[in-house]
């Protein structure tokens, strides 16, 4: 059994684009955690709703505008390194993808970041300032970027001609080298105009604002448990793929059903709300430990079971933000995306904690978390301050990250194995070309 996965993960690993995007994240895994870093101290240590915040009691010796100062820096911090992240990949996938096929690399570049910036272009309407859709930079939607950085990438495959590069390049050879690719790169920019005009006609009709409202309302609305437990496979599933921007129900903090659910607590001494089961809160407090996927516990699972020196220093690298629920450090370095081991419990995992989690609400095992916690609170205790401190919800919160842990146990263990058996061929494969 163990053998025939092996072979399964060999295989899915030297598929081309898969080979492009491990390179990819390796490349910009410094970039994801230092962004990674910077939103939780953006967040939850010098933001007035933020956990570090609150529990230091920052607001009684720390001066606002000290506070504020630091706040504007790691946003800055933060939207260049992880706010930029969708376009960096499109730079480093094509770059790796011309490589791989031994074309013109340093066009390639340009090319993928050209084409990037006109897929996110906007044109001027009324009341719009605004250029670009910057959310098509970010981490958030890396799949796109790492789509676009291969296929362009692949222009170079297919129209270009070899290249090889000496290590003092005058200037003349540059320019051979530019003239040869210019046409590459106008084809390439004509075919990201025509799809951002596609973009452009969508936006104008409000029709991807329409869609993500109605995935909205349906995580905030009263539903059967069977469509949150869709919502939650979608969620992970995207973001499994690097597309968290489509539907990620952790930016609706505030709605009528909650507001519901909040007054019913402070009006009523028992914890019967109108809205047991609210999509949001359930996913809140239960679903995000160390952020999407459980990461928390995944890292706990690295840090039980390895063994190389570059599988601890991830481990010490991400165990900050990680805590605070920031995780794309994690999802870079691992890496979790596009990682077939860690599909099933990256995705499936936190369907089966929502589930216990309704399941343990239904038998009154623990109250529904009702209060508003800080940006940044730790996963596990989520539940436990969001209903005011109730015992049995940080229990029920530890005793679901050890079921997660003992769960991403195996799948670790097993990508740990097949990574080494990968490096072992790698080198025998480098010796054999050597000799």
């Amino acid at each position: 059994m163990y053998k025939r996965l092996t072979r399964y993960g060999l295989a899915f690993r030297h598929l081309t684009f898969i080979r492009i995007v491990r390179r990819t994240l390796a490349t910009l895994f410094p970039i994801a955690l230092i962004g990674a870093c910077s939103r939780v101290f953006q967040q939850a240590f010098f933001s007035e709703e933020g956990f570090i915040y609150n529990i230091a009691y920052f607001y009684n010796w720390m001066p606002d505008k000290v506070a504020s100062a630091f706040r504007m820096v790691f946003t800055g911090l933060s939207r260049i390194t992880f706010g930029m992240l969708g376009l960096y990949a499109a730079m480093v996938a094509a770059k790796y993808t011309a490589r791989l096929y031994h074309r013109d690399d340093q066009m390639a570049e340009l090319t993928g970041i050209a084409a990037m910036l006109m897929l996110a272009f906007r044109f001027p309407r009324s009341g719009n300032t605004v250029p670009f859709v910057w959310s098509l930079f970010s981490g958030d939607l890396l799949f796109i970027g790492l789509l676009v950085g291969y296929l362009v990438g692949l222009a170079f495959r297919w129209l270009g001609k070899p290249v090889k590069f000496t290590v003092h390049e005058h200037v003349i050879t540059i320019r051979r080298r530019m003239y040869r690719a210019l046409k590459i790169m106008l084809l390439v920019i004509m075919l990201a105009l025509i799809i951002n005009g596609l973009f452009n006609l969508m936006s104008y009709f409000n029709i991807i604002d329409v869609a993500y409202g109605s995935l909205q309302d349906l995580s905030n609305g009263d539903q059967p448990a069977w469509i949150k437990a869709g919502l939650s496979f979608a969620a992970t599933f995207l973001e499994w793929l690097g597309m968290s921007g489509p539907y990620n129900i952790m930016n609706a903090t505030s709605s009528s059903a909650i507001n519901a659910n909040l007054s019913y607590v402070l009006t009523h001494n028992n914890w019967h709300v109108p809205y047991p089961f609210l999509g949001t809160t359930i996913y809140n407090s239960f679903w995000t430990f160390g952020g999407s996927g459980l990461c928390l516990a995944l890292l706990l699972a690295v840090a039980i079971e390895a063994r190389a020196i570059e599988d601890h220093k991830l481990v010490r690298w991400n165990i900050l933000p990680i805590l605070f629920n920031s995780n794309s450090g994690l999802l870079f370095g691992a890496p979790v995306l596009l990682n077939l081991f860690f599909f099933i419990p990256f995705v499936l995992l936190p369907v089966v904690n929502m589930m216990l989690a309704v399941g343990a609400i239904a038998l009154h095992i623990i109250p529904t978390p009702a209060y508003q916690v800080p940006i940044g609170t730790p996963g596990p205790l989520v539940a436990f301050l969001g209903t005011n401190g109730n015992w049995m919800s940080l229990i029920f919160s530890l005793l679901l990250l050890i079921i997660d842990v003992c769960c991403y146990l195996p799948f670790v263990k097993l990508s740990l194995k097949v990574e080494n058996e990968a490096q072992r061929l790698d080198q025998e494969a480098d010796e054999h070309a050597e000799a």
